[in-house]
C-alpha cells in the first residue's frame, strides 16, 4: 500500500557544522503547521539569445548569462511554536547566533557555521565552493527536513539546504489565541539536495 508523506511524520533539524572531527550537533524544530516552504534545486544561468543582425536565422544562437542567478540566495520558511521547553531560547539561538554568543552555543553545546562547507555547480557544470559571505555576522546553519514513509528508515525522503542564513530581522513572533509562533525566513546560499537519511549527530 502506498503512503503519502505529511508533516505528523516529518522532522526539521537545524545543523551545526562539526564542532570536533567526532562531533555534529544540530537542534530539532518543533513544528506548527508544518508548512517548510523552499526551492526543488538552484537555477541555472540565462539563456540569452544572439541574432544576426537583429534577425533569426541560421547563424543565431544562444550564450549563457552570468553566474550571479547561480549564486543568489534563495528564499526558505517555515514556523514554529515557542514552548515553554525545546522553542524557548535554543530555536532563536539555533537560527544563526542572533546575539553574536562567542562561543556559539545552543542549549550549552557548541554550534559551528556552516559557512563555505558545501558546493554549488558554476553555470558551466564546475563544482565550486560556496564563497564566504562578505559580513562575518553571517552565520550560516543546515536546514534539512526528513519526511518519513510507511517504514520509518525504509522509504523516507527529504531535502536538505545547506549554508542557510536567517536574518535576526526576517524573523516575526505572532501571538494568537492558540499560543505564540515564530515564522522564520532564511536564504540559502549553498547546495540544495534530496535526501533519504540524516547525519549522524548529537541533539542539543
Amino acid at each position: 500500500m502506498v503512503m503519502r508523506y505529511f508533516g505528523k511524520r516529518g522532522e526539521l533539524r537545524i545543523q551545526s557544522a562539526p564542532v570536533s572531527a567526532s562531533s555534529n550537533h544540530f537542534f530539532e524544530v518543533v513544528f506548527a503547521s508544518m508548512n517548510l516552504t523552499g526551492p526543488n534545486q538552484r537555477p541555472h544561468p540565462e539563456e540569452i539569445a544572439v541574432l544576426d543582425r537583429g534577425n533569426l536565422d541560421t547563424n543565431a544562437h544562444y550564450v549563457q548569462g552570468p553566474d550571479a542567478v547561480v549564486m543568489a540566495p534563495l528564499q526558505v520558511t517555515f514556523t514554529a511554536d515557542i514552548d515553554d521547553t525545546t522553542n524557548k531560547q535554543s530555536l532563536r539561538d539555533a537560527l544563526g547566533n542572533p546575539d553574536r554568543k562567542s562561543p556559539w552555543t545552543v542549549n550549552a553545546l557548541s554550534f559551528a557555521k556552516t559557512n563555505g562547507t558545501s558546493k554549488i555547480y558554476s553555470g558551466s557544470g564546475t563544482l565550486v565552493s560556496v564563497p564566504a559571505p562578505f559580513n562575518s555576522a553571517h552565520e550560516r546553519i543546515d536546514l534539512v527536513m526528513l519526511w518519513r514513509g510507511g517504514t520509518p528508515g525504509t522509504n523516507d525522503i527529504g531535502i536538505a539546504y545547506r549554508e542557510v542564513w536567517f536574518p535576526p530581522d526576517q524573523q516575526r513572533l505572532t501571538e494568537s489565541e492558540q499560543g505564540v509562533q515564530m515564522a522564520c525566513t532564511g536564504f540559502c546560499y549553498g547546495a540544495i539536495s534530496w535526501v533519504t537519511t540524516f547525519s549522524a549527530g548529537s541533539a542539543v
